[in-house]
């Protein structure tokens, strides 16, 4: 052991102190209170601490050993009566406080059980396990590349990797840091500029027992720090990546430089230790300010604020120790660990202030939660009562956590109670025809005076529902307009049993119907006026039905009989052509004006007889009541076959059918073999129907005496007859055909 003699001896509470060989919790303090004569606290204070903490240490004092208890007997009995009066109001004032910040005394424990991982850099008894790690994972890499040791330094790189394998090794033998110590020396006689080597050299030098030497190490993590601080190689910044890994010191996002800073920070930090245990506390708080300068974290601010306080530098020392604390809370707690601090006034001061303003705040906040209408403040109201009674870097997280949450809680319900007032407004400008608006209103007008669950709620349910009314409108609207569009064409319609402004009413009366309820009533009344509508093959006005107009109310009909058997007209100029192909009643007037006539001569002069011709078979009819029927154009009696032949009507297809029987019977009774019978009967018989239309070109032409006729072919399958061919042909006036009567409504 060194002859050190400090300037200004110095207490770490459960550490070595190097002027006093196998010291210990209670040597330290005996020491720090004689010789810097400061009796605030004596040995009863640290045996109350210790008591308070742990029974455990209780038990270990009482069984402590002869040679420690003679120590403590040949103490001064002035120092003895001094630690016996120390002020039991400052130790209760202590306990309290530990009490209040939710750790008790455990913090005072000279096991120094860490209370949370972050404040392991307040152990310096693992300091040397830490660099060990560091070392470790530079065993795994290419070491003389991370260094940047040149081939022609063989001598120099093997002593370096010689020396960290017997540094690293050291922790399961002691007796290796002698070997370490060995070759680092031999490295740094090669260059005395490799500040990775002397910090190595420093660090045996403070923490390897056998060689602790504060004043060396002082010497050495200078010379590291100051030519660390000059690094210009960026190659540098992985060597700092491997000794900071794992270590929580290094981040992706730091410049390569401030990475290199970590180097010199470290080296720093370890330097200014090395001046508190030289009691150059100057000295410590000058390095300590290097090493924040290069790393600026709360833990390197919190050494800078115990050596500043240790230094009397106490409102400096008050200022950065504050800015820490509110940087990480838990270093509230680490203050107990250090009876540098715990020793202050201003010390005790500030964490009872920074423990009376979080309570301060914790039950401001729970009356603020108590304002919030919501189903989660009652829990949180809870918690934040159990939080009053829990650590203080535990009450400053979760605090602001609830903080958080309650303004988010707020900017929620700002956020839609303003939501549920722009949505009234636009709802206010908005009309359904399905929806009642002024009910939906009125629930969101009161769902904001409900609980901020409740009231989201009832808004998102409303939102839903509008959304549907806005779909169901929609829907409705292409309802309505179907509706409106069949008012119209039932206006204009003519039905056979109901009336149109019946129709229309129920039409009108469907839109007030639930929207579910619509479409199939619509449908319903629907396929009530299409049943109802007039429309082709449908009997009405005498006839079947072959035409109808845009308008549905208009058209034209065929009687469903034949009305006999007639020659076409005499011959004469009618002027029926088949150009007019429209106009069959000016037609068939013509043609029984014209060519309707037998004209016979007698010595009286002559006479026309009246013949019996198609057109005026049908002009005369009043067949089911009606006068106006007249002989169909080719073209009005193409569309009647067409349309609505025979075989779709019975009574027609009874009609032209029994006709053509009995032609085919008269043709069988002069035909007795049935084997003879049959191909005729599968040749068919045709029946011929006249038009009013001639083949004349205005009245003129070769076909002027012809006429077009419709002729349909009539066969049988041996079971029954059937109409197979219709067609159109010009066929002589005088020709007997079929008569089929048409007339328009």
């Amino acid at each position: 052991m060194s002859n050190i003699s400090p300037v200004t001896p110095s207490f770490v509470f459960g550490y070595w102190r190097p002027w006093k060989e196998d010291s210990n919790v209670f040597d330290s303090y005996l020491d720090y209170t004689r010789d810097v004569s400061l009796m605030k606290y004596g040995a009863e204070v640290v045996g109350t601490y210790i008591n308070e903490a742990s029974a455990g240490q209780i038990k270990a004092i009482n069984q402590a050993s002869t040679d420690q208890i003679r120590a403590i007997n040949k103490a001064s009995k002035e120092q003895i009566e001094a630690i016996s009066q120390a002020s039991k109001e400052q130790l209760e004032a202590i306990n309290q406080l530990g009490r209040e910040i939710g750790r008790g005394m455990n913090v005072l424990s000279n096991h120094m059980v860490d209370i949370n991982n972050e404040l392991h850099f307040l152990n310096r008894n693992v300091d040397i396990q830490i660099e060990q790690q560091k070392l470790g994972n530079l065993l795994l890499q290419n070491i003389a590349e991370l260094l940047r040791v040149p081939d022609s330094e063989k001598e120099r790189q093997h002593s370096i990797e010689l020396g960290i394998k017997f540094f690293v090794n050291a922790a399961k033998d002691s007796d290796l840091y002698a070997d370490a110590l060995e070759e680092l020396l031999k490295a740094e006689f090669l260059m005395k500029q490799d500040y990775f080597v002397l910090h190595r050299i420093g660090c045996i030098y403070l923490h390897a027992e056998k060689y602790i030497n504060p004043e060396k190490a002082l010497e050495y993590f200078l010379r590291a720090a100051k030519y660390a601080s000059v690094e210009s190689d960026a190659h540098a910044v992985r060597l700092a990546n491997v000794l900071t890994n794992n270590f929580n010191t290094v981040n992706s996002a730091l410049s390569d430089s401030a990475k290199i800073g970590l180097l010199v920070s470290d080296s720093y930090e370890k330097a200014s230790f090395s001046a508190y245990v030289l009691g150059q506390f100057a000295n410590a708080v000058t390095y300590q300010s290097k090493a924040l300068k290069f790393n600026s974290t709360p833990q390197n601010r919190f050494l800078l604020s115990k050596y500043q306080i240790r230094n009397g530098d106490i409102a400096d020392g008050i200022q950065n120790l504050e800015r820490c604390i509110d940087d990480m809370p838990v270093l509230a707690l680490a203050c107990f660990k250090e009876i540098d601090l715990v020793n202050e006034p201003e010390v005790l001061k500030l964490v009872a202030g920074k423990n009376k303003t979080i309570n301060q705040e914790i039950n401001t906040l729970m009356n603020a939660w108590k304002d919030v209408e919501s189903a989660e403040a009652s829990s949180v109201i809870k918690q934040l009562a159990d939080l009053l009674n829990n650590s203080y870097e535990i009450k400053v997280s979760k605090y602001d956590m609830f903080r958080k949450r309650a303004l988010q809680i707020t900017d929620d319900i700002y956020s839609i109670e303003a939501e549920i007032d722009s949505f009234i407004t636009k709802l206010t400008m908005r009309t359904f025809k399905k929806f009642d608006v002024k009910v939906v209103i009125d629930e969101l007008k009161r769902a904001k005076d409900l609980p901020f669950e409740n009231m989201k709620e009832i808004f998102y349910d409303v939102k839903k529902r509008v959304f549907l009314a806005d779909e169901n409108e929609e829907k409705f609207q292409k309802m309505e307009s179907e509706i409106d569009s069949l008012i119209t064409k039932t206006r204009n319609s003519v039905f056979l049993t109901i009336s149109a402004e019946d129709a229309v009413w129920e039409l009108n009366k469907i839109k007030d119907l639930p929207l579910e309820k619509i479409p199939a009533s619509l449908e319903f009344i629907k396929e009530k006026l299409n049943n109802d509508r007039l429309r082709i093959g449908m009997k009405y006005a005498g006839g079947i039905i072959f035409y109808l107009d845009e308008s549905g109310k208009h058209g034209k009909v065929c009687a469903d009989i034949d009305f006999g058997i007639a020659t076409w007209g005499s011959s004469g100029e009618t002027g029926c052509g088949f150009l007019d192909k429209q106009d069959g009643m000016q037609n068939t007037r013509k043609i029984v004006e014209i060519a309707s006539w037998e004209v016979k001569r007698s010595i009286f002069g002559k006479k026309h007889i009246p013949v019996l011709t198609a057109a005026r078979l049908c002009l005369e009819s009043q067949f089911n009541g009606f006068n106006d029927w007249y002989l169909p154009t080719s073209e009005e009696l193409g569309l009647v076959f067409k349309v609505c032949h025979p075989s779709t009507q019975s009574r027609w297809a009874e009609s032209i059918l029994k006709q053509a029987t009995a032609k085919i019977d008269s043709k069988i009774n002069f035909v007795l073999d049935e084997i003879i019978n049959a191909p005729f009967l599968r040749s068919g018989v045709q029946e011929v129907y006249w038009s009013s239309s001639d083949g004349s070109v205005n009245g003129k032409g070769l076909l002027a005496n012809y006429a077009f006729a419709q002729v349909v072919l009539i066969v049988s399958d041996g079971k029954q007859l059937q109409m197979k061919e219709i067609k159109q042909e010009l066929l002589p006036r005088s020709t007997l055909a079929n008569v089929k009567a048409v007339r328009a409504f």
